[in-house]
């Protein structure tokens, strides 16, 4: 049966600053690989910071949903940023995913990416519960969840925007473990709700990173 990202989770928005166009041309070759249609792709222009390319991630991951909430009537959305690659096919995603809706009737957040991953299995093999993850690369969230997750990233890109010009560079490490938008969405996490896909889907693909301003690869 044919399918798309789009009919199984909703809009598609990519997080993709103005300049990175060599980025979102990459975007749409990873779904022509895939066997999907790039068009469901929607571009989302990221914030640019002048403190830090962390306060610009939160700040466009907030917005994104706020797009998401005031734009569609859709019950969840697929947040990708612009360095994801899928690693299992469409059909593979599909089957698991169609499995989890199926067995979960309600639910916050499904991760199709996470680094250093805390989580539990469920009765079901396809997906596992989310006890504590990271990285904001790759995840489906409902309406409910984006009303929550919106506030928690602006708060973090306040936090950052206030403190980093005011700490020596050796103190900021300290700072995004606080409030990088992958890291003040783990008390969401842990109060239930969240799943992660138990194979992995998506990684980041080696680039230059605006954020940590060097070429990076981080393998997940």
């Amino acid at each position: 049966m044919d399918t798309s990202l789009h009919d199984l989770f909703g809009p598609v928005y990519v997080i993709n600053l103005d300049e990175r166009q060599d980025r979102w041309a990459e975007c749409q070759e990873e779904l022509r690989q895939l066997g999907t249609d790039p068009g469901q792709l929607q571009r989302f222009s990221a914030y640019r910071s002048a403190v830090h390319g962390s306060v610009g991630c939160a700040l466009s991951h907030a917005n994104v949903l706020m797009r998401f909430l005031t734009e569609t009537q859709a019950p969840h959305c697929l947040v990708l940023e612009d360095d994801f690659r899928f690693v299992r096919s469409l059909a593979e995603v599909a089957s698991d995913a169609r499995a989890f809706m199926a067995a979960r009737s309600a639910w916050d957040a499904l991760l199709l990416s996470g680094n250093a991953v805390l989580s539990v299995v469920t009765d079901n093999p396809a997906f596992h519960k989310v006890i504590t993850s990271q990285t904001t690369s790759a995840y489906v969230v409902t309406r409910a969840a984006a009303l929550k997750l919106i506030p928690k990233f602006l708060l973090g890109a306040e936090r950052l925007r206030e403190l980093l010009p005011a700490l020596a560079p050796q103190h900021w490490p300290l700072m995004f473990h606080n409030y990088a938008a992958d890291m003040i969405w783990k008390d969401l996490q842990r109060e239930g709700g969240w799943y992660i896909l138990s194979k992995r889907t998506v990684i980041q693909r080696p680039s230059f990173s605006d954020i940590e301003n060097k070429h990076v690869e981080y393998g997940a």
